[in-house]
């Protein structure tokens, strides 16, 4: 199906940036846990000494060996079956603690100095074990519903995420009680200067009444990370599916940029992308960016409009772009997708959304090793 070209609204995110990688933070506080998607993966003590960030010296027998990792409160763990829990990741540090503990002072100091002097100029502004403010630049309405934020970062420094990996925001209530979300940043992984997110207000969302009363310009606001388990190899698998539902195509955005900025990965991109009208569609003039590469293509599925509605108001559907009327199904999943082992399916939406899509694959004979869900 084709449209003619119509206006689209830039959405002011680029789709390339430079490739230094960043160093490490210098500071290392007590290990903390994430509030909400999973306790999160504190900042490992054993990558502390590893990264050359603290080395404890009292003289005897524990020189160069970072202080023994401190066990979780209770309170620590948030109770919804994370993994990692916060508890794991304790008993795993205490068991690299050890590690280092049986190795003699020489073997310490060589590891500490030789990662030490492998770090570049450039710093992260994330830390996994504690929030640090950022201070938010802008907040652009998108789509009716969704909004483009960017966030401050400090001189010289990236983010610090890597492929796929989201980083949490906290903010109080009236009561002064802390409720944190998690987001996947849009922003190319080493871009300075600011950071972006897409966050979606619900009407009747706690965390986005509070959003929209008190996001302005210059606010101060909290965020810790990164976090996440997604390991991207390129060339790994001859294609990636991504079956995407609204803000869920955050993740996929720096998965297809890995991929299309690396000359030498020769993966195919196939973005399923659905949304309930061509007004929902986030991120559109970027995807027509990438649609300029052999390697990436895209269908969008509209589940609240219908062929007559979309030819009197085109909105952001452009002439050449494949639509299809109706919610993705196992249906359009085994017309539109071979059988083949080298394929990897990332899913990102609603509750329901993965559900059925992991649900659907499994049906047509795919397996859980080829599904990653963020």
């Amino acid at each position: 199906m084709e449209w003619s070209n119509g206006g689209l609204n830039k959405d002011g995110v680029s789709l390339s940036a430079g490739k230094k990688r960043p160093r490490e933070s210098h500071t290392v506080e007590q290990s903390g846990v994430d509030d909400k998607k999973g306790c999160g993966e504190p900042f490992s003590w054993w990558t502390s000494l590893m990264l050359g960030i603290t080395a404890y010296d009292d003289g005897g027998n524990d020189e160069w060996l970072p202080e023994k990792p401190q066990k979780p409160l209770p309170s620590d763990c948030c109770g919804t079956g994370c993994s990692p829990c916060v508890n794991d990741i304790y008993e795993r540090e205490m068991e690299k603690w050890f590690e280092l503990q049986r190795m003699s002072i020489e073997e310490r100091q060589r590891i500490w100095r030789g990662k030490q002097e492998a770090q570049s100029e450039t710093e992260k502004a994330l830390s996994p074990e504690k929030y640090n403010k950022f201070e938010l630049i802008s907040f652009i309405q998108v789509s009716r519903d969704s909004f483009l934020c960017s966030f401050k970062l400090p001189q010289n420094q990236t983010l610090g995420i890597k492929v796929g990996q989201h980083a949490t925001m906290r903010l109080k209530d009236h009561e002064g009680k802390y409720i944190a979300r998690q987001y996947t940043p849009i922003s190319p992984l080493n871009q300075k200067d600011h950071f972006e997110v897409l966050i979606k207000l619900y009407s009747d969302g706690l965390l986005s009444t509070i959003i929209g009363a008190t996001f302005k310009p210059g606010c101060l606001v909290e965020w810790k990370g990164p976090f996440g388990e997604f390991q991207y190899s390129p060339n790994r698998f001859k294609e990636l599916v991504m079956l995407a539902c609204g803000t869920g195509i955050a993740p996929m955005i720096q998965v297809i940029r890995a991929v299309l900025e690396n000359e030498d990965d020769f993966t195919k991109l196939r973005l399923l992308y659905a949304s309930k009208t061509q007004h929902d569609i986030l991120l559109k003039n970027l995807i027509n960016e990438f649609s300029d590469y052999w390697n990436f293509s895209v269908m969008y599925f509209f589940s609240s409009c219908n062929e007559e509605k979309l030819s009197l108001d085109k909105g952001q559907v452009c002439y050449g772009d494949c639509v299809k009327f109706g919610r993705i199904d196992q249906s359009i999943l085994e017309s539109e997708l071979g059988n083949s082992e080298s394929i990897q399916f990332l899913i990102c939406g609603t509750k329901s959304f993965d559900k059925d899509m992991i649900k659907y694959l499994l049906k047509l004979n795919f397996n859980y090793e080829q599904i990653f869900k963020f």
